[in-house]
């Protein structure tokens, strides 16, 4: 009650109109208060290099994170939040935001979404799934956004179809991809630093979606990858590692995976999938839009959908799965044998084939296109 209380004082009465809009102020978040990461984080700093005069404002859950020189972090959902917002003249976001104060005519806001492509239904297209707290949220972020960023042409349709948007799609690419396409050649070292891993390590991530119905469960992510391991080197030779990245929605359950499974690395905190992403050779997971991140990194995808029957029909989907050119597999067997007889020509073949059929447009100068726009609007 008191939540609802404040969410309404938020975005009903807080006086926006009575504090001075700052035409250098930026203020940027991701996936509701995830530390420096998302389209923000990449945006923010093309916008560094082409602008040191600027008042960056990072909301973040946590304020002790690592930010670049130049961004100051404010805590998520605090009253300085709101009223950074209120003064700032650019808002970045790639997620519905949750409490923000009403929007003067004067400033511009960046809806980025977070997924460069994706596979199941979002947003109007499950309206009768979403609960009414977060229909609310999603149709006043979509009337209140200016601006949304494409990286293709599927997207760009999504976006005007599905999003109670009526705003401007701009076709500049997606941000966080640009670290994809031209991947920083100091990658591997970071990741490496942060998770304890040695430069020969081979790496297997495992990054699954989560579900609506079952959020307590691990079952169906728990998977004999001790024998996995032994299939990877047993195949591609070397020593390998396997990663575990779980949704934000359901990262609470990794210590209970960690324990069952002393093969798998936690890596759920790690801020960056993108980099992950990168420093590994194989990518696996169910119905997670970053299926399309790894195939643009022209890493080896792999699907595991024990569920898909369920999910589908709970979800729905953009894409058949049979369309997709990733092998999927219902059964651990199956994917074992998978891993065991995986033929990278005809998988490379096929991904080719699909981004072609995507209409992608990513070149990796997503952030620098969206960072000279949004001087462009800011200086009006």
């Amino acid at each position: 009650m008191l939540k609802r209380f404040i969410l309404f004082i938020i975005n009903n009465l807080f006086p926006s109109f009575l504090f001075k809009t700052r035409k250098k102020k930026i203020v940027a978040d991701s996936f509701l208060g995830k530390p420096f990461s998302g389209n923000a984080k990449y945006i923010i700093e093309r916008l560094l290099e082409l602008d040191t005069s600027l008042d960056i404002v990072w909301l973040s859950l946590d304020k002790n994170i690592e930010v670049p020189k130049g961004v100051r972090v404010v805590k998520y959902n605090s009253l300085q939040s709101v009223y950074e917002m209120a003064t700032a003249k650019i808002w970045i976001d790639d997620f519905r935001k949750k409490y923000f104060p009403k929007k003067k005519k004067e400033q511009y806001y960046f809806q980025t979404w977070h997924g460069f492509s994706t596979l199941k239904h979002v947003e109007k297209d499950i309206i009768s799934s979403l609960s009414k707290e977060y229909l609310k949220e999603a149709i006043r972020d979509g009337k209140n956004s200016d601006y949304m960023v494409s990286g293709s042409k599927t997207s760009t349709g999504l976006y005007k179809s599905s999003f109670w948007f009526d705003g401007e799609v701009l076709e500049f690419g997606t941000p966080r991809m640009d670290a994809i396409i031209m991947p920083n050649k100091h990658v591997a070292e970071t990741v490496d630093h942060k998770l304890g891993l040695n430069k020969d390590d081979n790496v297997f991530l495992y990054a699954p979606t989560f579900r609506d119905d079952d959020k307590e469960s691990v079952s169906i992510y728990d998977i004999n990858f001790k024998q996995i391991k032994l299939i990877l080197e047993r195949k591609f030779g070397g020593h390998w590692k396997i990663l575990l990245k779980l949704h934000p929605n359901i990262s609470d359950l990794e210590k209970r995976l960690i324990n069952q499974n002393n093969s798998l690395i936690a890596a759920s905190n790690y801020e960056d999938i993108q980099e992950l992403i990168l420093r590994s050779k194989f990518v696996m997971t169910d119905y997670s839009s970053l299926m399309f991140d790894a195939m643009m990194a022209d890493k080896n995808v792999l699907l595991y959908t024990p569920d898909l029957a369920t999910y589908q029909s709970n979800r729905g989907f953009y894409f058949k799965m049979e369309d997709l050119p990733f092998p999927l597999f219902k059964t651990e067997q199956d994917l074992q044998l998978g891993i065991e007889y995986f033929d990278y020509n005809s998988y490379f073949s096929s991904t080719r084939k699909f981004i072609n059929d995507l209409g992608i447009h990513e070149d990796g100068h997503a952030a620098e296109r969206t960072a000279k726009y949004i001087l462009k609007k800011m200086y009006e």
